[in-house]
C-alpha cells in the first residue's frame, strides 16, 4: 500500500510544477477548478512498447500514422535511454505502404517485475490547452516499482535483428491503430501500448488512448 500511495502522490505532484502552473495560468485554468482522475493498471515487463500518433499527410485530406517501438517499457512510463526509436510511417492507413524510417540509436531497455502503472489526467478544457500546443503537458504516468535498464543485444532483441519479424509486428500494431481509430470514428490522436512476443504470436495490450479535443 505504501508504494501505491507514493506513486499516486507522484502523479498528483507532477501537475504542480512551475511549468504546469504557468501553462494553466496562460490558458485561464484556475487550480480551484482542477479535477484529476487516475487510472491504475497492472503491467508486466513487456518485450516492447509502442506509441502511435495520427497526423496529417503531405497531401490535402491525407492521413499519416507514425509508429514508435522501443524494447522494454516506453519512455513516458520509465526512464528511457533511447535517443532514437524504431520508427515507421503508414500513409493513408495503408499497411502495405508501411515504411521503416529509423532504428534505435542505443541498446538499453527498461525492464522489471510485474507492478502497477498509475496514469493521471486532469479535467481542464483540453481544447484550450491544445491551442497552446501543450496538451501533452497535462498527462503523467509512473510505475509503482522502479524498473532497471538492461543492456540489449541481437540475441535478446529479435525485432531489431530479424527484418521480417520487425515488419510483421509493426504491421500488426498499425492494424490495431486503424481498427481502434475506425471504431472511434477517426477521433484518435495517440495510442500507447505494450507487446509480448508469445509462441502463438505477438500479444498487443493497449495502455492509453488519447482523443482529439
Amino acid at each position: 500500500f505504501h508504494h501505491a500511495f507514493e506513486a499516486l502522490k507522484q502523479v498528483w505532484a507532477g501537475h504542480f510544477t512551475p511549468e504546469r502552473y504557468q501553462l494553466y495560468q496562460q490558458a485561464g485554468l484556475p487550480f480551484s477548478q482542477m479535477r484529476m482522475s487516475v487510472l491504475v493498471q497492472p503491467i508486466r515487463s513487456p518485450d516492447y512498447s509502442f506509441h502511435i500518433k495520427m497526423g496529417k499527410g503531405p497531401d490535402p485530406g491525407a492521413v499519416t500514422m507514425h509508429l514508435d517501438l522501443v524494447h522494454g517499457l516506453k519512455s513516458s512510463h520509465a526512464e528511457s535511454h533511447l535517443e532514437r526509436t524504431l520508427s515507421a510511417v503508414v500513409p493513408n492507413h495503408d499497411v502495405s505502404q508501411l515504411q521503416i524510417i529509423s532504428y534505435p540509436s542505443e541498446s538499453i531497455g527498461e525492464f522489471g517485475k510485474e507492478t502497477l502503472l498509475f496514469s493521471s489526467d486532469i479535467h481542464f478544457d483540453h481544447k484550450v490547452v491544445d491551442q497552446k500546443k501543450n496538451a501533452g503537458g497535462v498527462i503523467d504516468s509512473c510505475l509503482m516499482d522502479t524498473w532497471s535498464p538492461r543492456l540489449l543485444n541481437p540475441e535478446n532483441c529479435p525485432i531489431m535483428s530479424e527484418h521480417d519479424l520487425c515488419r510483421s509486428v509493426l504491421e500488426q500494431i498499425a492494424l490495431v491503430g486503424i481498427e481502434v481509430n475506425d471504431a472511434l470514428m477517426g477521433s484518435i490522436k495517440e495510442i500507447e501500448g505494450v507487446i509480448e512476443l508469445l509462441e502463438e504470436g505477438p500479444k498487443i495490450t493497449l495502455i492509453r488512448i488519447r482523443l482529439h479535443a
